[in-house]
């Protein structure tokens, strides 16, 4: 008798926590009744077969509808192209995400060998290696190197054994990071793709601890892109032993002593935060974090008006830059006068007189024009700073090309049609393509416990329904509901802590779990 009852308790107990663990899963578990907003609904996506017609998605049929209006044959599939609409392919999306996350950005001319972006990187080349043989196959979403030298970068030096956290993502098995290639040239997937905790790639999403100021900093003549913060090349302070050259005028210049600017654009530099960027060359510190690239009717893709234009509603505008005028070191001379207050003489003397590659750098002796010099030691644009790069119809003639909210140096990205490259096609197929395949990106769902909670217990879509009252614009949320309840001042100079307010838990519970 005393086993039987043994054994039904035994069982009774196996009974209840069975019981426990199904219903702990149900509880957990994500379902489609909790969310009534339509704010939580899965996010949408292009179809394919459909026309992209500058931010417009056009079914077939108001496609060829739109082809007859403007006079040509729907029949013909050169009709679509010339009115500037963009069928969605899988041939098309396939070729963007190649692009993406295999073709690299920027001229070869000005990116490796006058910044030295490459010879940056091959500074800390075995130190990456040793790092990522370390891992034995494993993922990271933040490869860590130990220096086995003193580095030093602007005013500061980074002693041996010192670990610097890289920001480099390394997929499972893999032997170079993620959007960096071997000779030193990044792909989209740099910053725009990120690794979950389980090592899987995450399209799209930002890669926000990228140590893209150390990166930059270890180029040789990282102050080739001075523009892009605040820094005027002729400020007395960086006066030294900077070469002398001619200006448009014809009146003699002396440039910055390129030790001292290089020492202080790469303190500027270093001084960026982790996952974020800079690249418009407007001489204003306005650092950016890198944005995801979830884009479809996610337009306009900046806060000013620019790249709101072209295709996908601007987006293909956006690809264009990343490609051109973002990084496009030697073409942003020919408006710099306009731009930065900067003489384009000025501007390509300072980018030039502490090139990577010497051979580019400016002359001993007298003083000459830097554009001259440009053209000696370059004699082909198109093989120099205007690789796959064209100039945008009715801008003009290289060097003097005008500007757009489309493009800000008055080119564009367009590989060739006959070259062999996979970014090359008929006008503007590069930068579509990625725009196509941009588009099919989706976020990942949040699979974290606290989401599911929030969801199961209404936060969520009481949140939703709050940004559906205003109109789904962010700034028209009332700014009461952001009010800090607890601020606290810490004095860096005396230790003393400040703590104003309080944390009223009272009031938390009654509007999250009420």
């Amino acid at each position: 008798m005393r086993y039987r009852r043994i054994i039904f308790l035994f069982f009774l107990s196996l009974l209840i926590s069975f019981s426990a663990f199904l219903l702990s899963n149900l509880l957990l578990k994500p379902r489609a009744a909790i969310a009534t907003s339509p704010l939580l609904a899965p996010a949408p996506t292009q179809q394919l077969g459909s026309y992209d017609y500058f931010g417009r998605s056009l079914t077939p049929q108001e496609a060829a509808d739109l082809v007859r209006q403007k006079g040509l044959d729907p029949n013909n599939a050169t009709s679509y192209p010339r009115i500037g609409a963009v069928k969605i392919t899988p041939q098309l999306i396939s070729r963007g995400e190649q692009i993406f996350f295999d073709r690299k950005i920027g001229d070869t001319f000005g990116l490796q060998r006058v910044f030295g972006f490459g010879r940056g990187v091959t500074q800390v080349l075995p130190e990456l290696t040793v790092s990522i043989l370390k891992l034995g196959g494993q993922p990271t979403s933040n490869l860590k190197i130990t220096l086995q030298k003193n580095i030093t970068i602007g005013s500061q030096t980074f002693p041996k054994g010192t670990t610097v956290s890289t920001g480099l993502d390394i997929p499972r098995g893999g032997f170079l990071p993620i959007g960096l290639k071997l000779n030193g040239d990044v792909t989209c997937a740099l910053c725009h793709v990120a690794l979950s905790p389980k090592g899987e790639q995450l399209k799209g999403v930002p890669n926000g601890d990228l140590g893209t100021s150390v990166l930059i900093a270890l180029a040789p003549n990282s102050a080739a892109g001075f523009a892009r913060l605040n820094f005027n090349p002729l400020d007395p302070q960086y006066q030294g032993n900077g070469k002398t050259v001619i200006d448009s005028t014809g009146k003699l210049v002396k440039l910055p002593d390129p030790q001292k600017f290089e020492r202080a654009f790469d303190d500027a530099v270093l001084a960026v935060p982790y996952g974020h960027f800079e690249s418009s060359t407007d001489s204003i510190d306005n650092t950016t974090q890198i944005p995801t690239v979830f884009t479809f009717k996610s337009g306009p893709y900046t806060a000013g008006g620019e790249f709101a234009v072209g295709p996908f509603g601007g987006l293909s505008s956006v690809n264009n830059g990343v490609h051109s005028s973002e990084i496009n070191l030697l073409a942003a001379a020919q408006r710099s006068l306009e731009t930065i207050g900067v003489d384009r003489e000025v501007y390509l003397g300072t980018v030039l007189q502490n090139a990577a590659d010497p051979k580019l750098r400016l002359p001993e002796g007298a003083p000459v024009k830097p554009s001259e010099w440009l053209r000696k030691v370059a004699p082909n644009p198109i093989q120099a700073e205007l690789e796959d790069q064209i100039a945008a119809p009715g801008v003009g003639s290289y060097p003097d090309l005008k500007l757009s909210l489309f493009t800000y140096n008055g080119l564009i990205f367009s590989p060739n049609t006959f070259k062999l490259d996979i970014a090359s096609g008929p006008f503007l197929f590069a930068s579509n393509a990625m725009s196509a395949w941009q588009n099919t990106l989706v976020p990942p769902a949040n699979q974290t416990v606290q989401n599911q909670q929030a969801l199961q217990n209404g936060s969520v879509d009481r949140g939703a329904q709050i940004f559906e009252r205003a109109g789904r614009d962010f700034y028209k949320i009332d700014p009461l509901l952001f009010s800090p309840a607890l601020v606290m001042l810490v004095n860096l100079n005396s230790g003393r802590t400040h703590v104003f307010g309080a944390i009223r838990f009272d009031i938390v519970r009654e509007s999250f779990f009420a």
